[in-house]
């Protein structure tokens, strides 16, 4: 059974329908009333409790105010997302929304898997969001707004206070990879420990969580290969190489979740994370995520790049091109990207215009034990320059190249300049073969 689209139908004839309820589909030609075992379907990467709670409880305010459509969230980790999502559409069965962050919608939208919410929904539903979100960034294609926004983030290096104050380094300080070595070594010598966490296990997360080198030094993405830009990319390579002596051996069987509970563990002293991470640690480490031992810093920045930065993107739903029942799950992004239950979110800050801490620290799952973080994650972004992440096609395969050519580079197997005019030619043809 398949719900009446937006084919051969205004988007007023749409609006009218949305708005009225109505539940006629189109079978063989013919309308009738829709089955009350229409079901919704949606596939996640909620893994944090914060994220998981608030799942589950807007599920159950849809189901019930929408007893003859209810949804049904399933819910895999961040490492098999983009497949799992990808495996539903192969198989013919797609989720009515699916969810990702902003490094994966270029790649959707080349697919052409994926809708913008907006063409449903209007201006108004747009105007909903902050205007970085809704202008700019990995997320707006054509002008468009190609996703389902949930959560916010802006990114940086997460520290320990603590840790930098007893090795004589002021936090905000800083502000060039120099410095950052510098630091790192401080810390090193004074805890005798390696604490740069960086999750080398897999190409996904060694791609993600280095990717703010390259905005760092004027470049998109590690897909970039501008010749122009060459020096670039070879000074992310070297920063990197001269960072190795501070990565823990274990950083290279770690994934996403080992490095996030290497902080939270005092095994890790900087890691490259969005304003999320409170979110995600805060229930196992409390006493730990205070304003006396963790500081949020801006990214330093490379001799190319704009000085120190902050950059954000989203965690997002996406309205898949392909759902059975498109009337009814437009209807459910609408109810998710409500003001009040995105002010419930509790990881990241709110993608609404105008929030503030106080309106936040009411709704949100650890209330007033987050408001001196929020304060920082404001003041972070005002005082230095917010990039948009640039998505790029082809990312499994690109990052899979990086990766292996990274390695290399971090066991002194090969040099930066050499790993630059190995990966060239191969990412180069990989983003072209896929339209980019």
């Amino acid at each position: 059974m398949r719900s009446m689209t937006t084919e051969g139908m205004t988007r007023r004839q749409f609006h009218a329908r949305l708005l009225g309820g109505a539940a006629a589909v189109v079978v063989g030609g013919r309308r009738r009333i829709a089955s009350a075992a229409t079901k919704l379907t949606s596939v996640a990467a909620m893994v944090a409790e914060a994220e998981v709670s608030w799942e589950r409880e807007t599920a159950r305010r849809w189901n019930q105010g929408h007893p003859d459509t209810p949804w049904e969230p399933e819910d895999v980790g961040w490492e098999a997302i983009f497949e799992k999502v990808l495996a539903y559409e192969k198989a013919g069965t797609p989720a009515d929304l699916g969810y990702g962050w902003t490094g994966f919608t270029a790649d959707w939208h080349r697919m052409g898997i994926i809708e913008p919410p907006e063409d449903f929904l209007g201006k108004a539903w747009k105007d909903r969001f902050a205007d970085h979100i809704t202008s700019r960034g990995g997320d707006v294609i054509g002008g468009k707004l190609w996703c389902v926004p949930i959560q916010d983030a802006f990114y940086g290096l997460v520290c320990r206070r603590d840790w930098l104050r007893e090795a004589g380094v002021e936090p905000y300080g800083i502000r060039t990879w120099d410095l950052l070595v510098d630091a790192m070594g401080k810390v090193a010598r004074a805890r005798r420990n390696k604490p740069f966490g960086l999750p080398l296990g897999n190409a996904r997360n060694a791609g993600e969580k280095t990717e703010w080198f390259f905005r760092g030094n004027g470049l998109n993405n590690l897909a970039d290969f501008d010749p122009a830009k060459r020096a670039n990319y070879v000074e992310v390579l070297e920063t990197l190489q001269r960072l190795r002596p501070y990565m823990p051996d274990d950083a290279f069987s770690q994934d996403y979740t080992g490095h996030r509970q290497a902080f939270a563990t005092g095994v890790a002293g900087f890691i490259s994370i969005g304003d999320y991470y409170f979110g995600e640690v805060y229930p196992t480490a409390k006493d730990l995520m205070v304003r006396e031992h963790v500081v949020i810093v801006p990214y330093p920045g490379g001799s190319k790049g704009p000085g120190p930065f902050t950059s954000f993107d989203l965690n997002s739903y996406f309205l898949m091109k392909s759902s059975k029942n498109k009337e009814k799950a437009v209807q459910l992004v609408e109810f998710l990207t409500r003001r009040e239950n995105l002010l419930r979110w509790s990881l990241g800050h709110p993608p609404v215009k105008g929030w503030t801490v106080d309106e936040a620290v009411k709704t949100r799952q650890y209330g007033e034990a987050e408001r001196w973080w929020l304060e920082d994650v404001l003041a972070l972004a005002s005082k230095v320059p917010v990039l948009a992440a640039v998505g790029m096609v082809a990312k499994n395969e690109v990052q899979q190249v990086y990766y292996e050519h990274l390695l290399k580079v971090l066991d002194k197997k090969m040099t930066p300049a050499d790993a630059y005019d190995a990966m060239k030619p191969k990412i180069t043809a990989l983003t072209k073969a896929a339209g980019g």
